[in-house]
Protein backbone atom coordinates (compact mmCIF):
# COMPACT_ATOMS: atom_id res chain seq x y z
CA UNK A 1 0.00 0.00 0.00
CA UNK A 2 1.34 3.45 -0.93
CA UNK A 3 1.40 6.21 1.66
CA UNK A 4 2.81 9.69 1.72
CA UNK A 5 6.13 9.99 3.54
CA UNK A 6 6.12 12.46 6.43
CA UNK A 7 7.96 13.38 9.61
CA UNK A 8 6.23 13.19 13.01
CA UNK A 9 6.97 12.05 16.55
CA UNK A 10 6.48 8.37 17.32
CA UNK A 11 4.26 9.60 20.15
CA UNK A 12 1.75 10.39 17.37
CA UNK A 13 2.18 7.05 15.61
CA UNK A 14 0.15 3.85 15.32
CA UNK A 15 0.74 0.42 13.81
CA UNK A 16 0.36 0.17 10.02
CA UNK A 17 -2.25 -2.54 10.50
CA UNK A 18 -4.87 0.10 11.26
CA UNK A 19 -4.75 1.19 7.61
CA UNK A 20 -5.61 -2.37 6.55
CA UNK A 21 -8.73 -2.26 8.72
CA UNK A 22 -9.81 1.15 7.41
CA UNK A 23 -9.25 0.46 3.72
CA UNK A 24 -12.70 -1.15 3.09
CA UNK A 25 -14.53 1.88 4.52
CA UNK A 26 -12.10 4.66 3.64
CA UNK A 27 -11.19 3.54 0.15
CA UNK A 28 -7.73 3.16 -1.37
CA UNK A 29 -7.29 6.83 -2.34
CA UNK A 30 -8.30 8.17 1.08
CA UNK A 31 -6.19 5.67 3.01
CA UNK A 32 -3.19 6.67 0.89
CA UNK A 33 -3.43 10.20 2.35
CA UNK A 34 -2.26 8.79 5.70
CA UNK A 35 1.33 9.79 6.37
CA UNK A 36 3.93 7.26 7.47
CA UNK A 37 7.41 7.75 8.89
CA UNK A 38 10.76 6.04 8.36
CA UNK A 39 9.72 3.22 10.70
CA UNK A 40 6.56 2.51 8.66
CA UNK A 41 4.31 3.75 11.44
CA UNK A 42 1.22 5.79 10.57
CA UNK A 43 0.30 9.29 11.67
CA UNK A 44 -2.62 8.94 14.11
CA UNK A 45 -4.05 12.34 13.18
CA UNK A 46 -4.25 11.36 9.50
CA UNK A 47 -5.77 8.01 10.45
CA UNK A 48 -8.44 9.67 12.60
CA UNK A 49 -9.29 12.03 9.74
CA UNK A 50 -9.90 9.07 7.42
CA UNK A 51 -12.03 7.39 10.10
CA UNK A 52 -14.05 10.56 10.66
CA UNK A 53 -14.60 11.01 6.92
CA UNK A 54 -15.87 7.42 6.66
CA UNK A 55 -18.13 7.99 9.67
CA UNK A 56 -19.64 11.09 8.06
CA UNK A 57 -20.39 9.07 4.95
CA UNK A 58 -21.85 6.13 6.88
CA UNK A 59 -23.61 8.16 9.57
CA UNK A 60 -23.68 5.39 12.19
CA UNK A 61 -21.19 4.05 14.78
CA UNK A 62 -22.09 0.49 13.69
CA UNK A 63 -19.40 1.13 11.08
CA UNK A 64 -16.85 0.77 13.91
CA UNK A 65 -18.07 -2.74 14.74
CA UNK A 66 -17.87 -3.67 11.05
CA UNK A 67 -14.29 -2.40 10.82
CA UNK A 68 -13.31 -4.30 13.97
CA UNK A 69 -14.86 -7.53 12.66
CA UNK A 70 -12.05 -7.81 10.09
CA UNK A 71 -9.25 -8.02 12.70
CA UNK A 72 -7.29 -11.29 12.56
CA UNK A 73 -4.12 -12.81 13.92
CA UNK A 74 -1.81 -11.10 11.39
CA UNK A 75 -3.51 -7.69 11.17
CA UNK A 76 -0.95 -6.09 13.50
CA UNK A 77 1.93 -8.47 12.81
CA UNK A 78 3.64 -9.90 15.88
CA UNK A 79 1.40 -7.80 18.16
CA UNK A 80 -1.87 -9.45 17.16
CA UNK A 81 -0.13 -12.83 16.86
CA UNK A 82 1.07 -12.48 20.47
CA UNK A 83 -2.52 -11.88 21.58
CA UNK A 84 -3.90 -14.78 19.54
CA UNK A 85 -1.32 -17.22 20.92
CA UNK A 86 -1.54 -16.15 24.58
CA UNK A 87 -2.17 -18.76 27.26
CA UNK A 88 -5.45 -17.26 28.49
CA UNK A 89 -7.30 -13.96 28.69
CA UNK A 90 -5.30 -12.83 31.72
CA UNK A 91 -2.10 -13.34 29.73
CA UNK A 92 -3.59 -11.60 26.68
CA UNK A 93 -4.65 -8.52 28.67
CA UNK A 94 -1.24 -8.30 30.37
CA UNK A 95 0.54 -8.29 27.00
CA UNK A 96 -1.96 -5.77 25.61
CA UNK A 97 -1.28 -3.38 28.48
CA UNK A 98 2.48 -3.85 28.48
CA UNK A 99 3.04 -3.27 24.76
CA UNK A 100 0.09 -1.11 23.69
CA UNK A 101 2.53 1.57 22.52
CA UNK A 102 3.33 -0.71 19.55
CA UNK A 103 -0.34 -0.85 18.58
CA UNK A 104 -1.13 2.80 19.28
CA UNK A 105 1.25 5.22 20.97
CA UNK A 106 -1.51 7.73 21.92
CA UNK A 107 -3.40 5.08 23.93
CA UNK A 108 -2.51 4.22 27.52
CA UNK A 109 -3.88 1.09 29.20
CA UNK A 110 -4.05 -0.03 32.82
CA UNK A 111 -4.91 -3.68 33.47
CA UNK A 112 -6.03 -4.43 37.00
CA UNK A 113 -8.37 -6.62 39.01
CA UNK A 114 -11.14 -5.21 41.14
CA UNK A 115 -11.58 -6.52 44.67
CA UNK A 116 -13.89 -9.26 43.40
CA UNK A 117 -11.24 -10.50 40.96
CA UNK A 118 -12.91 -9.23 37.78
CA UNK A 119 -10.65 -7.78 35.10
CA UNK A 120 -10.66 -4.06 34.38
CA UNK A 121 -8.86 -2.61 31.37
CA UNK A 122 -8.71 1.17 31.69
CA UNK A 123 -8.50 2.83 28.28
CA UNK A 124 -7.08 6.35 28.19
CA UNK A 125 -5.86 8.70 25.51
CA UNK A 126 -3.32 11.51 25.71
CA UNK A 127 -5.74 14.42 25.48
CA UNK A 128 -6.57 16.63 28.46
CA UNK A 129 -9.56 15.59 30.56
CA UNK A 130 -12.84 16.69 29.01
CA UNK A 131 -11.18 17.93 25.81
CA UNK A 132 -11.34 14.88 23.56
CA UNK A 133 -12.85 15.76 20.18
CA UNK A 134 -15.39 13.73 18.22
CA UNK A 135 -12.57 12.67 15.91
CA UNK A 136 -10.43 11.27 18.74
CA UNK A 137 -13.52 9.76 20.43
CA UNK A 138 -14.23 7.78 17.26
CA UNK A 139 -10.65 6.55 17.31
CA UNK A 140 -10.77 5.37 20.92
CA UNK A 141 -14.15 3.71 20.30
CA UNK A 142 -12.65 1.79 17.37
CA UNK A 143 -9.73 0.75 19.58
CA UNK A 144 -12.12 -0.68 22.18
CA UNK A 145 -14.18 -2.38 19.46
CA UNK A 146 -11.06 -4.10 18.09
CA UNK A 147 -10.03 -5.32 21.56
CA UNK A 148 -13.54 -6.73 22.13
CA UNK A 149 -13.54 -8.49 18.74
CA UNK A 150 -10.14 -10.04 19.43
CA UNK A 151 -11.38 -11.38 22.78
CA UNK A 152 -14.48 -12.88 21.16
CA UNK A 153 -12.37 -14.52 18.45
CA UNK A 154 -9.79 -16.11 20.76
CA UNK A 155 -12.56 -17.34 23.10
CA UNK A 156 -14.82 -18.46 20.28
CA UNK A 157 -16.42 -21.36 22.15
CA UNK A 158 -17.04 -19.37 25.34
CA UNK A 159 -19.92 -16.92 25.61
CA UNK A 160 -17.77 -14.23 27.22
CA UNK A 161 -19.70 -11.28 28.66
CA UNK A 162 -18.10 -7.84 28.70
CA UNK A 163 -19.16 -4.45 29.97
CA UNK A 164 -17.93 -1.20 28.43
CA UNK A 165 -18.06 1.55 31.05
CA UNK A 166 -18.05 5.10 29.70
CA UNK A 167 -18.00 8.51 31.34
CA UNK A 168 -20.88 9.52 29.07
CA UNK A 169 -22.63 8.27 25.94
CA UNK A 170 -21.76 10.10 22.72
CA UNK A 171 -24.20 8.23 20.49
CA UNK A 172 -27.98 8.03 20.42
CA UNK A 173 -29.71 5.42 22.57
CA UNK A 174 -30.77 3.35 19.57
CA UNK A 175 -27.21 3.46 18.19
CA UNK A 176 -25.83 2.23 21.52
CA UNK A 177 -28.32 -0.65 21.46
CA UNK A 178 -27.16 -1.64 17.97
CA UNK A 179 -23.52 -1.39 19.04
CA UNK A 180 -24.20 -3.63 22.05
CA UNK A 181 -25.73 -6.25 19.76
CA UNK A 182 -22.96 -6.04 17.16
CA UNK A 183 -20.15 -6.12 19.74
CA UNK A 184 -21.85 -8.59 22.11
CA UNK A 185 -21.25 -6.38 25.13
CA UNK A 186 -23.11 -4.10 27.52
CA UNK A 187 -22.49 -0.34 27.37
CA UNK A 188 -23.08 1.74 30.51
CA UNK A 189 -22.32 5.35 31.35
CA UNK A 190 -21.47 7.15 34.59
CA UNK A 191 -18.03 5.59 35.08
CA UNK A 192 -15.24 7.92 36.30
CA UNK A 193 -12.94 6.43 33.67
CA UNK A 194 -13.37 4.60 30.36
CA UNK A 195 -12.88 0.88 30.92
CA UNK A 196 -13.66 -2.64 29.77
CA UNK A 197 -14.81 -5.05 32.50
CA UNK A 198 -14.58 -8.85 32.13
CA UNK A 199 -15.85 -11.32 34.76
CA UNK A 200 -13.10 -13.34 36.46
CA UNK A 201 -14.58 -16.69 35.35
CA UNK A 202 -13.37 -16.04 31.79
CA UNK A 203 -9.80 -15.05 32.62
CA UNK A 204 -8.14 -18.46 32.80
CA UNK A 205 -9.95 -20.39 30.07
CA UNK A 206 -7.28 -21.73 27.64
CA UNK A 207 -7.39 -19.75 24.42
CA UNK A 208 -8.27 -21.43 21.15
CA UNK A 209 -4.94 -20.69 19.41
CA UNK A 210 -2.59 -20.75 22.41
CA UNK A 211 0.99 -21.53 21.37
CA UNK A 212 3.68 -21.09 24.02
CA UNK A 213 6.70 -20.97 21.70
CA UNK A 214 5.18 -18.65 19.09
CA UNK A 215 3.82 -16.39 21.83
CA UNK A 216 7.26 -16.16 23.48
CA UNK A 217 8.93 -15.24 20.17
CA UNK A 218 6.35 -12.54 19.40
CA UNK A 219 6.58 -11.02 22.88
CA UNK A 220 10.36 -10.76 22.56
CA UNK A 221 9.93 -8.80 19.31
CA UNK A 222 7.29 -6.59 20.94
CA UNK A 223 9.57 -5.86 23.89
CA UNK A 224 12.30 -4.58 21.59
CA UNK A 225 9.92 -2.38 19.61
CA UNK A 226 8.20 -1.03 22.73
CA UNK A 227 11.54 -0.07 24.28
CA UNK A 228 12.48 1.83 21.14
CA UNK A 229 9.14 3.65 20.91
CA UNK A 230 9.12 4.49 24.63
CA UNK A 231 12.14 6.73 24.17
CA UNK A 232 9.84 9.23 22.39
CA UNK A 233 7.00 8.91 24.92
CA UNK A 234 7.07 12.17 26.89
CA UNK A 235 3.88 11.36 28.78
CA UNK A 236 5.32 8.06 29.98
CA UNK A 237 8.46 9.88 31.10
CA UNK A 238 6.35 12.43 33.00
CA UNK A 239 4.46 9.58 34.71
CA UNK A 240 7.78 8.01 35.78
CA UNK A 241 8.83 11.37 37.27
CA UNK A 242 5.51 11.82 39.09
CA UNK A 243 5.69 8.27 40.48
CA UNK A 244 8.84 9.26 42.36
CA UNK A 245 7.17 12.18 44.15
CA UNK A 246 5.69 11.67 47.63
CA UNK A 247 3.52 14.77 47.23
CA UNK A 248 2.41 16.61 44.08
CA UNK A 249 1.74 20.02 45.64
CA UNK A 250 4.81 21.74 44.19
CA UNK A 251 4.84 20.11 40.76
CA UNK A 252 4.91 22.61 37.91
CA UNK A 253 5.96 22.77 34.29
CA UNK A 254 9.48 23.93 35.09
CA UNK A 255 10.10 21.00 37.47
CA UNK A 256 8.85 18.52 34.88
CA UNK A 257 10.88 20.07 32.06
CA UNK A 258 14.05 20.06 34.19
CA UNK A 259 13.52 16.39 35.11
CA UNK A 260 13.26 15.52 31.40
CA UNK A 261 16.24 17.73 30.45
CA UNK A 262 14.04 19.93 28.25
CA UNK A 263 13.22 23.59 28.28
CA UNK A 264 9.61 24.44 29.11
CA UNK A 265 8.81 25.72 25.62
CA UNK A 266 9.96 22.46 23.98
CA UNK A 267 7.96 20.41 26.50
CA UNK A 268 4.81 22.43 25.81
CA UNK A 269 5.29 22.21 22.04
CA UNK A 270 5.57 18.41 22.05
CA UNK A 271 2.61 17.99 24.40
CA UNK A 272 0.42 20.38 22.41
CA UNK A 273 0.87 18.09 19.38
CA UNK A 274 -0.94 15.45 21.47
CA UNK A 275 -3.73 17.89 22.39
CA UNK A 276 -2.59 18.21 25.98
CA UNK A 277 -0.27 20.18 28.26
CA UNK A 278 1.81 19.43 31.33
CA UNK A 279 -1.20 20.43 33.44
CA UNK A 280 -3.39 18.03 31.46
CA UNK A 281 -0.91 15.18 31.98
CA UNK A 282 -0.64 15.88 35.71
CA UNK A 283 -4.44 15.98 36.05
CA UNK A 284 -4.80 12.59 34.36
CA UNK A 285 -2.07 11.16 36.57
CA UNK A 286 -3.85 12.47 39.67
CA UNK A 287 -7.15 10.97 38.51
CA UNK A 288 -5.59 7.54 37.91
CA UNK A 289 -3.81 7.57 41.27
CA UNK A 290 -6.97 8.73 43.05
CA UNK A 291 -9.00 5.90 41.49
CA UNK A 292 -6.40 3.31 42.50
CA UNK A 293 -6.30 4.58 46.10
CA UNK A 294 -10.08 4.91 46.39
CA UNK A 295 -10.65 1.40 45.06
CA UNK A 296 -7.98 -0.15 47.30
CA UNK A 297 -9.73 1.31 50.36
CA UNK A 298 -6.57 1.32 52.51
CA UNK A 299 -5.87 5.07 52.52
CA UNK A 300 -8.29 7.59 54.02
CA UNK A 301 -9.67 10.40 51.89
CA UNK A 302 -7.69 13.17 53.60
CA UNK A 303 -4.41 11.31 52.98
CA UNK A 304 -5.35 10.79 49.32
CA UNK A 305 -5.97 14.54 48.97
CA UNK A 306 -2.55 15.24 50.55
CA UNK A 307 -0.68 12.76 48.32
CA UNK A 308 -2.23 14.34 45.23
CA UNK A 309 -1.15 17.81 46.31
CA UNK A 310 -4.50 19.29 47.36
CA UNK A 311 -4.68 21.67 50.31
CA UNK A 312 -7.70 19.94 51.82
CA UNK A 313 -10.34 17.28 51.21
CA UNK A 314 -12.98 19.65 49.85
CA UNK A 315 -10.59 20.99 47.18
CA UNK A 316 -9.78 17.42 46.12
CA UNK A 317 -13.49 16.48 46.04
CA UNK A 318 -14.33 19.44 43.80
CA UNK A 319 -11.48 18.64 41.40
CA UNK A 320 -12.43 14.94 41.26
CA UNK A 321 -16.06 15.77 40.50
CA UNK A 322 -14.95 18.18 37.77
CA UNK A 323 -12.84 15.42 36.20
CA UNK A 324 -15.37 12.60 36.42
CA UNK A 325 -18.84 14.00 37.18
CA UNK A 326 -19.02 11.99 40.42
CA UNK A 327 -17.66 12.50 43.94
CA UNK A 328 -14.72 10.49 45.33
CA UNK A 329 -16.94 9.41 48.22
CA UNK A 330 -19.36 7.75 45.79
CA UNK A 331 -16.48 5.77 44.27
CA UNK A 332 -15.38 4.53 47.68
CA UNK A 333 -18.95 3.70 48.69
CA UNK A 334 -19.41 1.82 45.42
CA UNK A 335 -16.35 -0.31 46.16
CA UNK A 336 -17.67 -1.09 49.65
CA UNK A 337 -21.07 -2.05 48.22
CA UNK A 338 -19.41 -4.51 45.82
CA UNK A 339 -17.44 -5.99 48.72
CA UNK A 340 -20.64 -6.50 50.67
CA UNK A 341 -22.19 -8.28 47.68
CA UNK A 342 -25.10 -5.85 47.51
Amino acid sequence: MNHKKSVFDNALSVHAGWAKLLKPVGGQSLVETIGYNDEDRLNVQDLRSVLYHAYQQDGTPIMLANIAEAVESLTFGCFSTALWTARDLDNLLSVLQEYVIVLSAPVRLVYKRDRQGNAELWVMDTESLGHDSKVSYLGITLFIAVVIKIIHKVLRDSKVTMEVCLIEHRYREEENALLEKAMRCTIVEGSPIRKLVIPKRFLHIPLLYSDKNLHFSCVNLLREEAERLSKDDLILQIYHFLNKQSNLADINGRAIADALNLNLRTLNRHLSQQNTSYRGVVEKYKLEKALHLLDAGKVNMTEIAYQLGFSDLSTFSRAFKRWTGVSPMSIRQGAKTKDAGL
